[in-house]
């Protein structure tokens, strides 16, 4: 085996030990065979892949979403353990049968420094290891420079891209997709957990930053979330009016009828 290759493998096994969250396969054991190559022993996914699973089930919107909240919350958790996984397609995706994600596959993943810049591993100079799979790599990743966490968000873009056909999404949601998977980094989200309140916020109904509507779309935002006080509203303030309106016509006629 390759010394370049054993050590690559040792750095995923570092990396997965640094890890413990419900959608992150587990790494359960570690060592050495008595030929001194290295081993782990991780966690079996029973699952769909999330391609396959979009396919065969065809899930509504609201789980499509569930999902995906789900493998961003993965994420920012490889992210606040300064790992980039620089992999993030439908194939290291995995959808159990009750909804549960499993992110696997780490193994062109890098140690990020705090700043978000990450550090190059060994045997990084091969061209799957800068550019990844082809269609949910950032155009960054073709370089050697600037490569960081926001490569993780591009790919993540496109994953909600792939879960949300063009018949299931709106102009909130395609905003979203957009301000994920920018071609130009500095027009990204500038983290996963940002990515993650402005999904939220589309979710319950609360203006969207990527959207980018203004105070008219705030407004129209508030009121379809508060419609019955809205409507009540609207309803009193008809009322007042029309009896001020009443008002004056009696107090006109009044005043007619006494000259």
């Amino acid at each position: 085996v390759p010394e370049a290759l054993q050590e690559r493998f040792l750095i995923e096994r570092q990396l997965l030990a640094r890890l413990d969250h419900p959608s992150i396969a587990q790494l359960f054991d570690a060592g050495e065979t008595e030929d001194g190559l290295p081993y782990f022993v991780m966690e079996y996914v029973e699952g769909q892949r999330l391609d396959q699973w979009l396919e065969n089930e065809n899930p509504e919107v609201g789980l499509r979403l569930d999902v995906f909240a789900l493998i961003l919350d993965a994420v920012g958790e490889a992210h606040r353990n300064l790992i980039v996984h620089r992999d993030l397609t439908p194939g290291n995706v995995l959808v159990r049968g009750d909804g549960a994600v499993k992110l696997i596959d780490f193994g062109i993943s890098k140690l990020a420094l705090e700043t978000g810049e990450v550090v190059a591993l060994p045997d990084d100079q091969s061209t799957e290891a800068r550019t990844g799979t082809p269609g949910y790599a950032a155009p960054e990743r073709e370089g050697r420079e600037g490569a960081n966490t926001l490569i993780d968000v591009f790919s993540l873009g496109r994953l909600l891209d792939l879960m949300m056909p063009s018949g299931k999404r709106d102009a909130e949601l395609e905003a979203i997709i957009a301000s994920a998977s920018a071609e130009d980094p500095h027009a990204r989200y500038p983290a996963v957990e940002v990515f993650q309140a402005d999904l939220e916020a589309y979710r319950a109904g609360l203006p969207v930053n990527a959207f980018n509507g203004g105070r008219t779309y705030a407004a129209r935002k508030f009121a379809s979330r508060h419609w019955p006080f809205v409507t009540a509203t609207l309803a009193v303030f008809t009322m007042l009016v029309a009896a001020l309106a009443w008002a004056a016509v009696s107090q006109t006629r009044a005043e007619r009828a006494q000259t």
